[in-house]
């Protein structure tokens, strides 16, 4: 003698309840992506203020200066700021000097370098900018900006010309804070007078990581550095994928 064992059916509740919610699974995926799109936005959009106001103050540095641009061995000759060795006074047309002297001159806050999109934590607000006879000057009483402040921690790019030398004025060594790069201040695209930079020419702009050309095969191609400033860097993450 067999036994039968019906199979019981979904019932309508049950139906209805697991359409429910799949409903809010898939309203929750909308809402999310919508609320992260709008988050981007406003991210982009204090950008663009932030970096607007940078450029200002560098236009008004170079207003106040027969159009120069603020470049940092030109303004310390001196040395009063950074005791730089004979012939190294280039060495100081570094990110962190440029930015600091537009700080320590008022011309905006240490707080607009850090972009509200930052993805590298190491990049935050310095804390403690010297406005006053800052310690890390070669000559406090006559420095002309806080050569203490740092742009990118120390080892996120060795050997950028953007974050200078290590050997001209002290560097922190966990921290930085400038999430925006700069046109470099030597080689054809820099001009002196900040006016004759062409207008097709960015001049300002979000920090990148750093490239190598590689030239395997008979081929010429750039490719992501290896290391934390290139391939593992996270500065792509700031307005986009990890990866280009």
């Amino acid at each position: 003698m067999a036994t039968c064992v019906r199979r019981r059916g979904w019932t309508l509740i049950e139906v209805l309840l697991t359409l429910f919610v799949l409903f809010l699974a898939v309203i929750g995926v909308l809402v999310f992506v919508a609320l992260r799109d709008a988050r981007r936005s406003a991210w982009q959009l204090q950008e663009s203020t932030q970096l607007r106001g940078i450029y200002q103050g560098m236009v008004l540095w170079a207003q106040s200066n027969q159009d120069d641009f603020p470049q940092p061995s030109l303004v310390d000759r001196a040395g009063g700021t950074l005791a730089a060795p004979e012939g190294q006074h280039a060495r100081k047309d570094a990110t962190r000097h440029l930015w600091s002297l537009l700080v320590y001159n008022g011309f905006f806050p240490v707080e607009m370098l850090v972009s509200a999109a930052e993805a590298n934590p190491a990049i935050r607000v310095w804390e403690g900018y010297q406005f006053d006879r800052p310690d890390a000057a070669a000559d406090p009483a006559k420095a002309l900006w806080d050569p203490a402040f740092q742009a990118l921690p120390r080892g996120a790019a060795p050997g950028n010309a953007g974050d200078g030398d290590e050997r001209i004025g002290p560097r922190d060594v966990t921290t930085g804070s400038s999430s925006y790069a700069h046109v470099p201040m030597f080689g054809p695209r820099f001009a002196r007078n900040l006016a004759d930079i062409p207008p097709t020419s960015a001049v300002l702009g979000n920090r990148g990581p750093d490239w190598t050309l590689d030239e395997r095969r008979g081929q010429r191609r750039w490719r992501l550095a290896p290391g934390a400033a290139g391939e593992r860097s996270r500065t792509l993450l700031i307005h986009g994928r990890a990866r280009t």
